[in-house]
């Protein structure tokens, strides 16, 4: 009777299961640097690793009726955090008053890129993985808890839409050796997305508020606002800029693609723009193209991201003779481990890749991909890593991938 019930309901619902996979595997030739394809996802070990690129994921497709659906994705990964709710990459319930608009409630991935709906469904894109100097950063943050209306339209022979987002965001990271956490309210999200014959082009932007933010260095804050103006006129200025709530992130990004018949190219650039010296502003994007023969994907991909402006410096207390030894000291060091929070973020580095994607089977397909990475002295902040860099150096990433998708 039951089984009847269950079956009969899911019917009704019209109830459609999909999945997908990734088995990957990554060789770092760096003895010193984890790499990190995210930051919400644990470092490789250097060496052999199968844990970064591998994931396993199902989603629930439920049409209501004509104007009701619901979608939830379960993603289960090697994810710093070990909340269960973390794994929910979405879990929403959509309205449709017209063919052309739509009103989703629930948790949307924020949509800042090209592949925001299947970043994480490794058979969707050409590559071994999203290409870290675009996707590490701004990837990491990917959930939205909250509301978005979008509408679509045939413009000039094209498909145009628009969404509009609004809610709060969480995530923990890992990065530099330790955990930290992050909350974001009063986040906006705006996505632009055209669509016509071989062509995507889209634009986004989106802003958001730090509510608060969990890490050790943070506690460097109270230490400053502790010394005395008259001892050390830059420690309020320094506690200012390390204080992260209040804090506001604006980022923005174009991309295109271009698939038809044996080329296929893909493009995205994008501008993070902070005032917190925490996270301090970067250009990052990357240039793909690859050309097919027969079950087969050669491709290249270019990528670069850097600071915009140099690595802050303060002045460095000047202290009298008279401040007795000890709180020389301690206000000495607390100037130096404040100044190395400030720059223990900075970015630079480039690189070059090249791989082949193979389409054996139907829904399955192998990837091979070479990466060869050049980080510039102190901008090892895609990277995990046990001391600072003060040299340029270059690292080889070599990877194979098996991905799938299947649906029930």
């Amino acid at each position: 009777m039951l089984s009847t019930f269950t079956s009969a309901a899911m019917a009704e619902a019209d109830l459609k299961v999909s999945g997908f996979g990734t088995l990957g595997g990554i060789y770092n030739d760096n003895d010193t640097l984890n790499f990190h394809r995210a930051f919400t996802l644990k470092a490789t070990d250097t060496a052999w690793s199968w844990k970064s690129d591998s994931l396993i994921g199902v989603q629930l497709n439920a049409s209501l009726d004509e104007k009701f659906d619901a979608v939830g994705q379960l993603v289960l990964k090697d994810r710093v955090s070990d909340r269960f709710n973390d794994n929910i990459e979405l879990l929403f319930m959509r309205y449709r008053p017209t063919r052309d608009w739509y009103v989703r409630l629930g948790r949307t991935h924020a949509e800042l890129y090209m592949l925001s709906e299947y970043r994480n469904v490794g058979y969707g894109y050409l590559w071994a993985r999203p290409i870290p100097e675009f996707y590490a950063f701004s990837s990491s943050i990917s959930q939205v808890d909250g509301v978005d209306v979008g509408f679509s339209r045939r413009v000039a022979g094209g498909l145009l839409d628009v969404k509009l987002g609004y809610g709060k965001s969480n995530a923990v990271f890992e990065g530099l050796n330790t955990q930290f956490e992050i909350d974001l309210e009063d986040v906006w999200v705006f996505t632009s997305q055209l669509t016509f014959e071989a062509w995507s082009l889209r634009l986004a932007a989106a802003q958001a508020e730090v509510d608060s933010f969990t890490f050790k260095a943070i506690g460097l804050v109270d230490g400053l606002n502790q010394v005395p103006s008259n001892l050390w006129p830059q420690a309020s200025t320094m506690a200012s800029d390390l204080t992260p709530e209040g804090q506001i992130l604006n980022y923005f990004a174009l991309g295109a693609t271009y698939d038809s018949d044996s080329w296929v190219f893909q493009s995205e650039i994008g501008y993070m723009h902070s005032d917190w010296s925490f996270l301090q502003s970067f250009y990052s994007g990357y240039a793909s193209i690859g050309y097919r023969f027969g079950d087969a994907t050669l491709y290249g991909v270019v990528a670069h991201i850097e600071n915009q402006n140099p690595p802050l410096y303060y002045q460095a207390p000047n202290l009298s003779p008279e401040v007795p030894p000890e709180l020389s000291s301690a206000i000495g060091e607390l100037y130096a481990e404040s100044q190395l929070a400030i720059n223990l973020n900075r970015v630079h580095q480039s690189s070059f890749s090249l791989g082949v994607r193979w389409d054996f089977y139907p829904n399955n397909t192998l990837k091979f991909q070479w990466d060869n990475i050049n980080i510039e002295e102190g901008g090892t902040a895609l990277w995990s890593h046990s001391f600072t860099q003060e040299i340029d150096t270059q690292v080889n990433l070599f990877s194979i991938n098996y991905s799938f998708i299947f649906s029930l």
